[in-house]
């Protein structure tokens, strides 16, 4: 079913489709924590890979925004199964050509033609399993774009810095604009920044620019899921 049809419609049920819905998330939750309700009354601990402590999840009652994340990532991490299984058939077969993957994001304003060269290199080194070179290449464009798009929608990207001049806001306190979730929608801002910026979650835009991933973190799991995030802006068009 996922790969039936015209290539355009084959993109827009794969971003429908892997787009975390925030409504079934909190049922889920409500769920667990009657059928095992002590993971929910207890702390819990993350930790980076060299055991340092990177973010606390309380108890429900005290921490229903992290508890919604944490619940959130690990939704991500099962689906990812499928993604990639879709991903593999549609680039493997030529069922989406690297073309036509372009031209479907291309249209949207929030990228700018200056960096077209920049993404197709990261989405071509995709297609060629170069994996740890597609993330390098994509997460800053991706970051970009949303900045554009904050500012597209009439918001701020610029704040106050100590030495009296201006600097970018932080990637999350772009995802966090009410401005993106205007254009967006809550579940798609909230599957941002669970993504891209809580530690909580995937925070792959921190590990990976900070420097905290091993090898291993380049991944399928990972690129495949910038990859729909660039088809979900590949969709936003001006009025």
């Amino acid at each position: 079913f996922m790969i039936d049809g015209t290539p355009n419609y084959i993109l827009h049920k794969i971003i429908q489709y892997f787009i975390p819905k925030k409504d079934e998330i909190k049922d889920r939750i409500y769920k667990l924590a009657k059928t095992t309700p002590l993971n929910f009354l207890i702390n819990k601990s993350l930790q980076d890979n060299k055991g340092r402590i990177i973010a606390t999840i309380g108890s429900l009652d005290e921490d229903f925004d992290g508890n919604l994340i944490y619940q959130l990532s690990q939704s991500l991490s099962f689906q990812s199964i499928f993604l990639h299984q879709i991903f593999n058939k549609i680039t493997s077969e030529d069922i989406i050509k690297i073309d036509q993957f372009n031209d479907f994001i291309y249209k949207s304003p929030v990228f700018e033609e200056s960096r077209l060269d920049i993404i197709h290199r990261g989405i071509k080194a995709y297609y060629d399993k170069d994996l740890l070179v597609a993330i390098h290449l994509l997460i800053p464009q991706v970051e970009n774009a949303f900045r554009n798009l904050l500012e597209l929608a009439g918001g701020v990207v610029l704040k106050k810095n100590r030495d009296g001049g201006f600097q970018l806001k932080t990637f999350d306190e772009i995802l966090r604009d009410e401005k993106i979730k205007e254009v967006l929608g809550e579940d798609i801002q909230l599957y941002l920044i669970c993504l891209f910026t809580n530690q909580r979650g995937w925070n792959i835009r921190n590990d990976v620019c900070h420097g905290m991933s091993e090898l291993d973190y380049f991944s399928f799991q990972v690129i495949e899921r910038i990859l729909h995030v660039l088809l979900i802006l590949g969709t936003i068009k001006k009025k």
